[in-house]
């Protein structure tokens, strides 16, 4: 990052960081200078009346001062990102043991909150399914993970990241993974933006939306009063929601996934000899050398993979009327309901012929592992196998099926929904 951009700070402090003699006068400048009404936002949460929160918040808040003329600083008067400090490969030694390789890009803010070009490009590279960079991954014993996402730094540039936890083997063959997400990327800005696969992110993020679990009031009041930083009023509590469809909008951020404005993360103790630099604040030790890789060794890459948006869902529901229990649920209460199907982004396990099931509410959650592995005839050692309620949590061991039932049985139906799958997701 430029020494001259205001982002090249550390953002918490420390005792070297506060160690100057006229630090409580710095303090109350930049009290005077910045505390006003002009840039503050406020969000209450109440059963209240609105007019007797109205006289509560002026009685509260009306001596906030509101500087005349107030100016709010600009943060990019210095790009935070040239081409000097740009196409770097940085070596890190963890203080824990950790193997990853982070990809990161640096891209122009986007002010289209609605359309989220980076939020569709993070479901689309991140996603698990077939013709994906982490299928591929995974396929050939590469990554344990691999996680895609975006963040933006005060309105001003934005960061696009591909994160991949690394398995020996990958440890091993990084020069390849590395080449295989610039492949990846490489090969999806040549195919047409999928307006299908952008339809599906945004009805399952409106579904999520729909169903949200409701928040405690101080979480509530902290995620919309941030969320008037980013979004119009109106948008306040729907801003995540994805918008209208723009093709051009993602074409344009995705061509700007390039070698021009990409710096490469490798953090890991085998480079322990190498790290010969110390970050001062944190002490963390760290190398870096201009990244050696050319469009031409990307474009004559060797990969056996086709890399393309994720196939059709057939599992997005599209009614949410309100069923009757089945007759059959209701004739066996010391039974448990349920429904197991194979996650439709797994690739190497096989289908069951059986999706209903009637269990006992003493079965475990290991008990009914092993009952459907043994019914595919998969084995433990061959293959990882985990059991996922909701499509997100991994229930393992020992818990009882009557206590995820409780937790997680469908209110509408009556099932307990189970899909098994290799991919470990969280604990239940």
């Amino acid at each position: 990052m430029n020494k001259e951009s205001p982002f090249n700070h550390f953002s918490t402090g420390n005792l070297k960081t506060l160690s100057h003699p006229d630090i409580r006068n710095r303090l109350l400048n930049y009290y005077k200078k910045y505390y006003t009404s002009e840039i503050m936002h406020l969000c209450i949460y109440s059963n209240k009346p609105n007019e007797e929160m109205f006289k509560l918040v002026e009685g509260l808040f009306s001596l906030i001062p509101k500087l005349e003329n107030f100016k709010m600083p600009r943060y990019d008067e210095v790009q935070p990102y040239d081409k000097n400090n740009l196409k770097y490969l940085y070596k890190v030694i963890p203080i824990k043991d950790a193997n990853e390789i982070q990809l990161e890009w640096y891209l122009p803010y986007c002010d289209d909150y609605r359309s989220k070009p980076l939020s569709f490009l993070s479901e689309a590279i991140g996603h698990e399914g077939p013709n994906t960079l982490t299928s591929s991954l995974n396929k050939d014993n590469l990554c344990n993970s691999l996680v895609a996402g975006s963040s933006s730094y005060s309105k001003t540039y934005m960061r696009f990241y591909i994160s991949i936890s690394l398995t020996k083997k990958g440890l091993e063959n990084y020069k390849e993974i590395i080449l295989r997400c610039l492949k990846c990327i490489k090969d999806m800005q040549k195919i047409k933006i999928n307006k299908r696969f952008y339809e599906e992110t945004k009805d399952i993020r409106k579904m999520e939306f729909d169903y949200l679990e409701k928040l405690s009031p101080i979480s509530s009041v902290r995620k919309y009063v941030a969320n008037l930083i980013e979004y119009k009023p109106e948008d306040v509590i729907s801003g995540i929601l994805f918008g209208d469809f723009n093709e051009d909008l993602i074409k344009k951020y995705l061509d700007m996934l390039t070698l021009d404005n990409l710096n490469i993360f490798f953090i890991s103790n085998l480079f322990e000899k190498e790290c010969n630099l110390t970050e001062e604040i944190y002490g963390t030790k760290y190398c870096k050398e201009k990244l050696n890789i050319t469009e031409e060794e990307i474009n004559s890459y060797k990969c056996k993979y086709i890399f393309d948006y994720p196939p059709e869902n057939d599992f997005i529901p599209k009614n949410f009327d309100l069923l009757p229990p089945p007759e059959k649920i209701n004739k066996y209460p010391e039974k448990i309901p349920i429904i197991c199907q194979k996650d439709p982004n797994c690739s190497n396990l096989p289908e069951t012929d059986k999706t209903k099931y009637l269990v006992s509410k003493e079965l475990t959650v290991a008990q009914f592992n092993c009952m459907i592995r043994n019914s595919l005839g998969v084995n433990e050692e061959e293959s990882a196998f985990y059991l996922l309620v909701n499509m997100k949590y991994t229930i393992t061991g020992d818990i009882s099926l009557s206590e995820v039932y409780q937790k997680y049985k469908n209110p509408q139906d009556g099932f307990l929904y189970i899909i098994y799958t290799n991919f470990y997701i969280s604990i239940f």
